[in-house]
């Protein structure tokens, strides 16, 4: 006896399988820059400061005489310094300087030379001060428009420094009277003698 066929089974359900999930995509590696290397650090020697050489200043002329009949109160001893080639412009002013000078009180002042001396290009400032002071000067006035002007603010330092009168004269004014005057007002403040 034949069975009867038992029924097909029935087909299994047909799984769709789950689509992968999508891939997200990662950014993209920016690739990293190479370390830069440190800067290998080198010592670099200062150039040998070699000795500055100064020009050579030329001997003072020697102080005026003194005049025994003039009170010691009334004269100030005075150095008088001109850039190389002004000798002619400064004899003029130191004469003219002098004269109002003796006409600006009722005392008249006496300014004394104790130096006249030529200031070349390159001169020191220490040895224009020291060259100054050596010579009995309790000032200085100078005519300086050829010099370079680092080389005269280099002097009026020296001098400032050591608070010693220093005054320089503008060529524009060395024949003005008022400007004579009130240089001789201020070397009236100078010590006498």
């Amino acid at each position: 006896q034949l069975q009867p066929a038992a029924p097909a089974p029935a087909p299994a359900p047909v799984v769709q399988p789950k689509p992968a999930p999508a891939l997200v995509q990662p950014p993209p590696i920016q690739a990293r820059p190479a370390p830069v290397a440190e800067p290998e650090l080198v010592q670099v020697k200062p150039p040998e400061e070699k000795p500055k050489t100064f020009a050579a200043l030329p001997a003072p002329t020697p102080p005026e005489p003194d005049d025994p009949k003039i009170p010691k109160d009334q004269v100030r001893r005075l150095a008088f310094l001109f850039a190389s080639g002004q000798r002619p412009a400064f004899s003029a002013f130191e004469k003219f300087l002098k004269t109002v000078a003796l006409k600006v009180s009722k005392k008249p002042l006496q300014i004394r030379s104790q130096a006249t001396l030529e200031v070349p290009e390159g001169a020191s400032a220490a040895a224009v001060l020291e060259t100054v002071k050596a010579s009995g000067a309790v000032g200085a006035v100078a005519l300086f428009s050829t010099l370079p002007e680092a080389q005269v603010r280099e002097i009026e330092e020296a001098f400032a420094k050591e608070d010693f009168f220093f005054r320089i004269v503008p060529p524009d004014q060395a024949q003005k009277r008022t400007y004579s005057m009130d240089m001789t007002f201020e070397i009236m403040l100078l010590r006498a003698g």
